[in-house]
């Protein structure tokens, strides 16, 4: 017998916003956000809106997002009805080349 996943299509899908890889422009994500999700729950937008400023962030201050003046690039989307998916892209890079750890003697 064969079985065939069908990959479903989310339910509800925001376009994408783009901001320059500069924490300025946290207002703005926050913003955008709430504009978004207009009509949701306060409390959930709230929390979105924290971690998404916390994504933001942390994309700008350790990747290349921020030194290059890179963008950081929003998705938002509902996959169903009880799932609301917010993921953050930077330009990634941390800037260098990661160093491997020395093993330590005793």
């Amino acid at each position: 017998m064969t079985t065939t996943t069908t990959r479903t299509r989310p339910a509800v899908f925001w376009e994408h916003r783009t901001y320059r890889g500069d924490l300025a422009q946290l207002s703005q994500v926050r913003a955008d956000l709430a504009t978004d999700l207009a009509g949701f729950d306060p409390d959930l937008v709230d929390t979105l809106q924290l971690v998404t400023s916390e994504l933001f962030a942390n994309g700008v201050k350790y990747t290349d997002s921020g030194r290059t003046g890179g963008e950081v690039i929003r998705a938002l989307s509902m996959p169903d009805a009880a799932t609301l998916r917010v993921s953050l892209s930077d330009c990634g890079g941390g800037g260098g080349t990661p160093r491997i750890p020395t093993e330590r003697t005793a």
